[in-house]
């Protein structure tokens, strides 16, 4: 099951309780018995194939259970890693970055050109990389030359349908047509991933 396949399933969000009784200016209650309190306890909801459960919680507290690694890993592929992003076009680039922190990762390193992406590869240690194939005048063939020189799997992304990939090292690798959503970009990094 995918991220967005559980946040289908179960969506869990932190609101705060409502008020039962009409406030009045007074601050009391209609009755004028019981003040209404203004400040709201915290509660957690919990949706789940209809069924709703309710729960107080304190606010010091984080309300949701942990995942142990094993799970997390599950709905989460990147978990815990950090991923190589070279894209661009900013607005893709934020918003690729959103897509692979919901995946898990905790350090997205973006660049815009080549030459930064492969600087930083000189001390940097991505578990996976997402090249966009074509950057403006260039391609990322070098930044994906140099992961498979350091066996980090990659996935190449594009808004030009069929890409014409060079080299026999790479002709093997996967591509995510753009516009991707975050379901076809999770299922290539877990296909890369293995």
């Amino acid at each position: 099951m995918t991220s967005r396949e559980l946040s289908r399933c179960c969506m869990t969000l932190a609101t705060y309780g409502h008020r039962t009784e009409a406030a009045t200016p007074s601050g009391f209650s209609s009755e004028g018995e019981k003040p209404v309190s203004e400040t709201p306890s915290p509660i957690l909801l919990s949706i789940d194939t209809g069924i709703v459960e309710q729960h107080k919680c304190s606010a010091q507290n984080d309300p949701l259970p942990q995942m142990d690694a094993i799970h997390m890993a599950a709905v989460q592929p990147l978990a815990g890693k950090t991923v190589l992003l070279v894209e661009d076009q900013t607005l893709i680039a934020l918003d690729t970055e959103n897509m692979l922190r919901d995946l898990g990762a905790t350090e997205v390193a973006t660049f815009a050109n080549t030459q930064q992406a492969l600087a930083w590869l000189a001390d940097g240690a991505p578990a996976v990389a997402v090249l966009d194939y074509k950057l403006g005048v260039e391609t990322s063939l070098s930044v994906a030359e140099a992961l498979v020189a350091r066996s980090i799997p990659f996935v190449f992304t594009s808004g030009y349908g069929e890409i014409e990939i060079l080299s026999d090292r790479l002709h093997d690798a996967r591509v995510v047509q753009k516009p991707y959503t975050p379901e076809n970009l999770e299922r290539a990094l877990r296909t890369c991933l293995g």
